[in-house]
């Protein structure tokens, strides 16, 4: 069931980047063995024992022929990125993504570490742990993301904010009862192709936290328009 009205507020997800500030990112834009460490220590320092599997490492960037990204594929620097995946012991999902995208890092706003994430939308260990278990009775897919409905990545070039009530099914919930859980994306190999993420789109999916039980319900899902 997919939610029209989720897709008029803007998800957390949503983002668009201009070329000439992206060239600028991309020209920076490098990873080291002392970043791929501190994500990893992160992460560790964060779940310690919980975690099951952890996989962090740098990934290359392909921008391939199509324009506009046959302009920048002889560009130095912008060529890395930082992959992250982890598994929580006891639980069915898989945590996988580019935290911030093959332009930019943030793992701390892109929502793929909630219990070290910004202040809006961070999680006790008790709440990632029922969402993620909501999750997975929803689909397979990895997640990318968790963030509270409405609050925006720092990514994000501009906001559309959202009200403080939306209506699902004649039902009223306040949007600061919901989260997005956004599908993340499994990176087997070394590199990632961004001539074929231009105009990717992943699904969201909605959920609403019951304030007296902390249950995570499941109202439905939305197209979530990348930025990569």
């Amino acid at each position: 069931m997919a939610l029209g009205v989720f897709g008029t507020c803007g998800t957390c997800s949503l983002a668009y980047i201009g070329f000439d500030s992206m060239l600028t990112m991309l020209a920076d834009f490098g990873i080291s063995d002392e970043q791929v460490d501190t994500v990893r220590e992160e992460i560790e320092s964060a779940f310690g024992d919980e975690l099951e599997s952890l996989d962090v490492r740098t990934v290359r960037v392909d921008y391939g022929e199509p324009f506009p990204f046959s302009l920048i594929s002889g560009m130095p620097g912008g060529e890395e990125a930082i992959y992250v995946e982890y598994k929580l012991k006891g639980v069915d999902v898989v945590i996988a993504d580019v935290p911030g995208g093959p332009w930019g890092f943030d793992l701390v706003n892109s929502g793929i570490l909630p219990v070290r994430g910004s202040l809006a939308s961070r999680m006790t260990h008790e709440q990632f742990g029922r969402i993620l278990r909501a999750y997975a009775e929803e689909t397979e897919a990895p997640l990318g993301s968790v963030r509270r409905y409405g609050d925006s990545s720092g990514m994000m070039y501009y906001d559309s904010p959202s009200p403080d009530e939306i209506v699902v099914a004649g039902i009223e919930y306040p949007t600061k009862e919901l989260w997005s859980a956004v599908e993340g994306t499994l990176i087997e190999g070394e590199r990632i192709d961004m001539s074929l993420g231009m105009d990717y789109v992943r699904k969201a999916l909605v959920f609403h936290e019951h304030p007296e039980t902390g249950e995570f319900e499941y109202l439905g899902s939305e197209s979530v328009d990348m930025y990569w």
